[in-house]
């Protein structure tokens, strides 16, 4: 699936997805939580600054000479103390998304994939919690 029209998802398709996981994954998510204080489900990075971080691994990986390169969506969670000047305060204890650069081999499994040593991972994006309207 090499191509963007074999991952391009429709409206509908994209909506099926987030009402199961608001339904399943999230309800049980937030049944752990504090009252009022919903998990967030939705995370956004603005389409600039994710086209550098995509030019920037590029960049790096073809200097290296790394082939097979993948950005990786990973899970996370913010701790509730100080972790980064760059993290709005407001984002204390909820989950994330970062974006890592990972090798892979064509001919191994999926979770041989490796993560390029010496490229950043993207982060600092916009959390979504459903209680916080300035986001």
């Amino acid at each position: 699936m090499k191509t963007l029209e074999n991952h391009l998802l429709n409206a509908a398709a994209q909506e099926t997805l987030s009402e199961t996981y608001q339904k399943k994954n999230h309800l049980f998510i937030n049944f752990h939580r504090e009252e009022g204080l919903p998990e967030s489900f939705q995370y956004g990075f603005d389409l600039t600054v994710l086209q550098q971080y995509l030019d920037y691994v590029r960049s790096e990986t073809e200097a290296m000479g790394i082939e097979n390169v993948k950005i990786k969506i990973c899970m996370g969670q913010y701790p509730t103390d100080d972790f980064d000047d760059r993290l709005n305060p407001e984002y204390h204890g909820y989950q994330t998304v970062f974006l890592r650069a990972d090798q892979f081999f064509p001919d191994e499994q999926a979770g041989d994939d490796l993560p390029v040593n010496g490229i950043d991972a993207l982060n600092f994006g916009v959390l979504y919690p459903p209680h916080l309207k300035s986001s």
